[in-house]
């Protein structure tokens, strides 16, 4: 029962207890009141003392019906008062008026006589024809029973019963609520023992061990658990983010990622890592960072069994073995596998470089390149080599750095076999056989295989050498980009 449900139980058993308390009370003092008048005699009555005795039982009993009427409108007025409070910071629910479930009060009753508390309410059928009311009795549906009642079984107001309800609910009405309040039992699930609030959460946290999603995406066929985990999954495919960041504006799919990037805002970072001392704003970075450092690789690829750390870097590895690439540019024929890829490969055509170093105001496409860049003036290594000790900047350096230790040539060249250690190696020797020159010196238009051939022309064909000198080590620059970044050491 939802905790509404009990709140309406708990009130309507006061409101009753009450109304039982009032009859007997009342009753009570009539009882002892001078009620009969005696003769001189003792023990002798006077005549008409047995119709008194009865007028004064007819009265009880219709002050005992109306006040049950009183109690059960009472009981719905407060009732409905509390749930229209309770809508007031029910924020975005719906705003319509909540009806009282519990109160069935008014027994199918005619207007007249719902408030004739002067009348007996059985006098309202008397007048009425018998055949009229016995056609009522055939059809009509099961009475209504109300929640505040002083009638027994058979609907007859005993005011001896009362008086003896009324004692034990004094005594027994604030334990038996709160029995009931701690020993009605929560849905649990049967494998786990976990508990829930409800049976329809426990049927979500049933799907866990059954391994079953019966919800499945229509564009890649990815299925899920929930279905509000297709609807937020659906947003990778469209585009969509709905959530924004009211300081920076930036935009999200998920308000998950919204609260956890609201933490950047704040400047705090409370969770350090103990190898390196590297500190982070949330406990998932910190455990994530940790790995670096252990190298575990907890989930393997099923098809391939290549390793890795997280279980997003394995769903993203997968992908590649399916061949699906959702995401098309629009001003190319290039695809694919994420919708980042593809917003960060659209700036290449739109030339935007929104990330900004703020020592040296290099300009890039994506924050991850910012970041990385950021190590060079603040010379971070996190990534360390376990074999000899040499740390790097970025973890794929550490990767390519950990083949020297092994024979592994992963990429191998298609025009002679050559194998080297990681795909930029490959990329730029394959320019040897293809004659792919694609870096072209803007002053005499001369053309180089790589983009560091190209800046040591520019600096001693054109620029006349080394001319920028550190005034500190006497160190020599080509460009004042350079000389910039060497004094950050110093910094």
């Amino acid at each position: 029962m939802c905790s509404s449900a009990v709140m309406h139980t708990q009130l309507a058993a006061v409101m009753e207890a009450l109304v039982h308390s009032a009859v007997a009370e009342l009753n009570k003092l009539l009882e002892d009141g001078p009620v009969f008048e005696r003769s001189g005699d003792a023990g002798e009555e006077q005549p008409g003392t047995d119709r008194g005795r009865a007028e004064t039982r007819e009265k009880m009993v219709l002050f005992a019906s109306t006040l049950e009427t009183l109690g059960n409108e009472a009981l719905g007025k407060i009732l409905n008062i509390l749930d229209g409070a309770r809508l007031v910071v029910q924020v975005g629910r719906s705003s319509r008026r909540l009806q009282t479930s519990i109160l069935n009060i008014l027994n199918n009753a005619d207007v007249e006589c719902e408030h004739s508390y002067g009348v007996r309410q059985q006098s309202c059928d008397a007048d009425r024809p018998t055949q009229v009311v016995e056609k009522e009795a055939e059809t009509a549906e099961s009475p209504f029973v109300p929640a505040v009642t002083v009638k027994d079984e058979r609907g007859n107001i005993d005011l001896g019963a009362i008086a003896e309800r009324a004692r034990v609910e004094a005594a027994t009405l604030p334990s038996d609520l709160e029995e009931s309040e701690v020993t009605r039992p929560s849905p649990s699930c049967s494998v786990c023992g976990k508990s829930f609030s409800s049976q329809s959460n426990l049927k979500s946290h049933q799907l866990i061990h059954t391994g079953e999603k019966p919800f499945a995406c229509s564009e890649c066929g990815r299925a899920f658990r929930q279905r509000q985990s297709l609807q937020s999954h659906l947003r990778t495919h469209t585009g969509e983010r709905p959530f924004e960041c009211s300081q920076c504006g930036k935009r999200f799919s998920k308000q998950s990622q919204l609260k956890t990037h609201a933490v950047v805002h704040m400047g705090q970072k409370p969770y350090a890592c103990d190898v390196c001392g590297r500190r982070f704003n949330l406990l998932q970075n910190l455990h994530r960072h940790a790995i670096t450092h252990t190298g575990e690789k907890a989930f393997t690829c099923d098809v391939c069994g290549k390793g890795f750390a997280r279980s997003v870097t394995l769903k993203t590895h997968e992908l590649i073995h399916t061949g699906q690439k959702p995401f098309v540019c629009e001003q190319c024929p290039k695809s694919f596998r994420h919708a980042a890829n593809l917003r960060n490969h659209q700036r290449t055509h739109s030339g935007v470089r929104p990330f900004t170093c703020d020592l040296c105001s290099k300009t890039f496409r994506q924050a991850v390149n910012l970041k990385i860049h950021r190590r060079i003036h603040t010379g971070e290594r996190p990534f360390s080599c376990r074999l000899c000790g040499k740390s790097f900047s970025q973890q794929s350096s550490l990767i390519s750095h950990g083949r020297t230790h092994s024979s592994d040539r992963p990429f191998h060249c298609g025009f002679c076999e050559k194998g080297f250690n990681n795909a930029n190696s490959l990329k730029l020797h394959t320019r040897i056989h293809t004659g792919e020159k694609p870096y072209a010196c803007e002053v005499c238009g001369k053309t180089f295989s790589q983009g560091s051939h190209l800046r040591t022309h520019r600096r001693h064909v054109h620029a006349g050498g080394k001319q920028f000198i550190c005034d500190k080590c006497g160190k020599r620059y080509a460009d004042q980009r350079n000389l910039k970044l060497h004094k950050c050491c110093y910094a």
